[in-house]
């Protein structure tokens, strides 16, 4: 299926990853921005207000096109692409800048060619 170029949008991934602090608790840091295209819209549709409820507002659709391989690491499914990986929980920037924190987080991926993603704002 073809990505309309009107509605392609830069957007910039930061990977996720789990560290712990001095005390011993968990503190989420996100690595360095790496720029994609995707197409992006608002969730809608009956199946995603059923699966999401009163979240839906907060919730945006995306696609980015390119080929990947499906790899688990660590109990994670890694989708691998020419360049930059994702997983779910990786922070995406789709309105704030590469330099700031992430203002969306994947929820889900769906394999599909090209790849559908569900993020959500934090």
């Amino acid at each position: 299926m073809r990505m309309r170029r009107s509605r392609m949008q830069q957007i910039y991934l930061k990977n996720k990853t789990v560290e712990k602090d001095g005390e011993g608790s968990p503190v989420i840091i996100y690595g360095d921005a790496k720029r994609i295209e995707g197409e992006v819209w608002p969730a809608s549709g009956k199946l995603q207000v059923e699966q999401y409820g009163n979240r839906i507002n907060y919730i945006k659709n995306c696609k980015v096109e390119g080929k990947y391989k499906i790899i688990e690491q660590d109990g994670k499914i890694i989708y691998r692409f020419n360049g930059f990986s994702l997983c779910e929980g990786d922070g995406i920037c789709l309105y704030s800048g590469k330099e700031k924190d992430p203002d969306y987080q994947i929820i889900s991926i769906k394999p599909y060619q090209p790849i559908y993603i569900e993020v959500e704002k934090i």
